[in-house]
């Protein structure tokens, strides 16, 4: 069973990988057992790539402490479904369980965590993406995933992941949320970013048509309020967006353990495009998280500090 002191949420980053005319030069990592996994389709988390630590896995553990003892040199947490008296919140939950009984899954996983997936997307567009996990509380500031692929920085920003009543209790969420994939052998990087106890078994990639212009979270829209750029320059973080009319903006910047590291209230009230500059510490290279709100609107889009 899970601490529900340990530190961990979710988050992916989407790059190309090994031996294909879309892979990066240098990647030194292979499909596990040489399988590559498809989308549209279902990965399964505790298949992550074979190749060396800090290239093609990172972990905080140097030892795997649960049941599921297939990878236990990469220290990556993973457990065995059953182990922990593992059953479903749903009636649907329930059952895809008890499919994966003795099955492994992620597992204890702690900020700073990663691992890489070779995935083969057969059809470039839109895909929804549903997952199948477990958590027992929420701590600040969030419990959530980010995918992002080498193409597309925007990636679907933070994903809220469900609270189930138990660690070993599991959801299956569907949508929750949409992103852009071109076709194509890729590396699916999956980043531990933020706070809460998480197990996961899988993401769930449905094929959702053409592309989107941007993608739409759990729990929030870009219905009237989409961020339109991020960069950065002497001045600070420059976000483009279009207000909606009538209400106070306000935004936030996280780093990739969820720390806030710039914040403005109450910007201007005035609709359409709108440029603000965020004053912030400078960062080192990585992800960042910057979320917009107004008229009871959210959005949040992952931002890679270059």
């Amino acid at each position: 069973m899970i601490s529900a002191k340990k530190n961990f949420a979710l988050a992916a980053m989407l790059a190309v990988a090994p031996l294909m005319a879309d892979v990066p030069a240098g990647y030194p990592g292979a499909a596990y057992q040489g399988k590559v996994q498809e989308i549209p389709g279902r990965v399964f988390l505790s298949d992550f790539d074979q190749g060396p630590k800090d290239k093609v896995w990172h972990d905080f553990q140097t030892k795997n402490p649960w049941a599921c003892k297939v990878r236990d040199s990469t220290g990556v947490g993973m457990q065995l479904m059953g182990q922990g008296g593992d059953k479903g919140d749903t009636k649907e939950a329930d059952s895809l369980v008890k499919i994966r009984m003795g099955k492994c899954y992620l597992a204890e996983t702690n900020q700073g965590d990663w691992t890489k997936y070779t995935v083969r997307v057969k059809q470039a567009g839109a895909y929804t993406l549903s997952m199948l996990t477990a958590a027992s509380e929420t701590q600040i500031p969030f419990v959530g995933v980010s995918l992002l692929t080498d193409k597309d920085s925007a990636g679907t920003g933070k994903i809220v992941l469900p609270i189930t009543t138990y660690f070993h209790h599991w959801v299956y969420t569907r949508s929750l949320a949409t992103m852009n994939l071109d076709s194509g052998t890729q590396v699916l990087r999956f980043d531990i970013v933020g706070n809460g106890p998480m197990n996961i078994d899988y993401i769930d990639f449905g094929y959702a048509g053409a592309a989107a212009v941007a993608p739409r979270l759990a729990g929030a829209t870009e219905t009237g309020l989409p961020i339109r750029g991020i960069h950065r320059d002497a001045a600070g973080l420059h976000v483009a967006y279009a207000a909606p009319s009538g209400g106070p903006v306000s935004i936030r910047v996280y780093n990739a353990s969820g720390a806030v590291l710039a914040r403005s209230q109450s910007l201007a009230r005035a609709a359409g495009p709108t440029e603000a500059v965020l004053a912030m510490p400078v960062a080192r290279p990585g992800m960042l998280f910057v979320e917009i709100r107004s008229a009871g609107l959210a959005v949040v889009r992952a931002w890679v500090q270059p």
